[in-house]
C-alpha cells in the first residue's frame, strides 16, 4: 500500500488528476490511492481458474474495486 500511496501522492503533485496504478498486491484501504489489482501470472488450469475466483471475490469484498487477472489460456480439453 505505501508503494501505491507514494505513486498517487507523486502523481497528484504532479498536477494529475485520474490516478490508476496497476500493482501485483494491495491491502484494504488500497483503493484510496487509485489501486488496480493484479493477482499475477497464473497456469492454465481449472485448478488456477477455481483460485483466481475466490481471489477475485476476496479482494472485492476487502473494498478494492479494480481486480483483473490473465486469463491463462483456458481451453477445454480434447
Amino acid at each position: 500500500m505505501m508503494q501505491q500511496q507514494a505513486f498517487h501522492e507523486g502523481m497528484k503533485s504532479a498536477g494529475e488528476k485520474d490516478i490508476i496504478t496497476l500493482g501485483r498486491a494491495g491491502f484494504a484501504g488500497s483503493q484510496r490511492y487509485g489501486a488496480a489489482i493484479w493477482s499475477g501470472d497464473i497456469h492454465s488450469t481449472w485448478e488456477d481458474l477455481q483460485q483466481q475466483v475466490r481471489a477475485g471475490l476476496n479482494i472485492g469484498l476487502s473494498g478494492i474495486p479494480w481486480w483483473t487477472t490473465d486469463i491463462g489460456g483456458f481451453l477445454a480439453a480434447k
